[in-house]
């Protein structure tokens, strides 16, 4: 199978002040696990806030931020004293709390699986309104699991919560029937609503070497169901043979569109862009947001904008 990718160039331009922006939240490759901010009016130009300083120095994870039923923000870190989940909240984005310790059981206790404690396989957030419940996805490998074999044995699991107190028991949330695709090893899944269907942004985490060419991609599933069944995954979104991964799903400013950035480990992030999810092929652009690892991004009002940017340094 041969893939071809082209980069094109976009030139600058920014949104008008009053539409808001998109705020990136991120780690750096020398402060992995850390929480970073910058912020843009237009996605393609960012500015670091903080003075490029950590925002919450007590935060320690996989940052992946998502609005819950209550208006408040959310995420997971994990305690560097117990390595138990932690949940953080926020009304604004700028001041974060720990609003509570999570039980690790969830996560780890998966027939034939092992979660890593030190992240919980980068735990994914996502509230859906339709049936007022989270769903949390992460990563875990075959028990026993060492080196390469841990990453291609890495499958994605799921729990649900209304609460964040009572969990359902963790299944596998894909099961994917192309044979190409049979035993593929995903990470770093997120699930978004749009249109009436779920899609899973996702990354393939086969090895190229071995004869897969879509891996290290980041590759589009659907379902019209939550925890599906979803559909054998499309063409790469990322340039193959290269390495990617951290998946950020985004609208485009003015609403044409969707982007997807993502990581190209380990120092920077890359845009990709398409004007409906279901397009056969996403354009690479010049983009580049520098110095930023495993991240998330939200869409913020002009209300947000002007709070994150008067309440930190830049």
């Amino acid at each position: 199978m041969k893939l071809l990718f082209v980069c094109f160039a976009l030139t600058s331009s920014y949104l008008k002040a009053g539409n808001g922006g998109y705020l990136f939240a991120h780690m750096k490759h020398e402060d992995y696990g850390r929480l970073y901010y910058y912020i843009s009016r237009d996605a393609k130009n960012w500015t670091k806030l903080n003075s490029n300083e950590r925002v919450v120095p007590e935060y320690r994870g996989h940052p992946d931020i998502m609005k819950g039923r209550d208006g408040r923000y959310y995420m997971i870190g994990v305690s560097e004293k117990t390595q138990n989940p932690i949940l953080w909240t926020s009304k604004d984005l700028v001041k974060w709390k720990q609003e509570k310790e999570l039980s690790a059981e969830p996560f780890i206790h998966i027939e034939g699986y092992f979660t890593e404690r030190v992240w919980f396989g980068a735990p994914k957030l996502f509230y859906d309104k339709d049936s007022d419940q989270y769903l949390i996805t992460w990563h875990a490998c075959k028990a026993g699991a060492t080196g390469n074999e841990e990453w291609k044995t890495m499958r994605t699991f799921y729990i649900l919560t209304k609460d964040f107190e009572y969990f359902t028991t963790p299944e596998r949330l894909f099961d994917f029937q192309n044979e190409a695709d049979r035993e593929m090893a995903t990470i770093d899944a997120i699930i978004r609503k749009i249109n009436g269907s779920y899609y899973a942004v996702i990354k393939d985490e086969r090895w190229p070497e071995d004869g897969v060419p879509t891996g290290k991609t980041v590759r589009i599933s659907h379902s019209r169901n939550l925890t599906g069944p979803y559909t054998d995954p499309g063409q790469p979104v990322t340039t193959p043979y290269t390495y990617y991964e951290a998946p950020i799903l985004m609208p485009k400013p003015d609403n044409d569109g969707w982007m997807i950035f993502s990581e190209k480990y380990p120092h920077e992030y890359v845009r990709f862009q398409a004007g409906s999810m279901d397009a056969e092929k996403w354009d690479c652009t010049d983009l580049t947001i520098p110095d930023s690892r495993h991240g998330a991004m939200v869409r913020i009002s002009e209300k947000e904008y002007k709070k994150i940017l008067s309440g930190f340094k830049h």
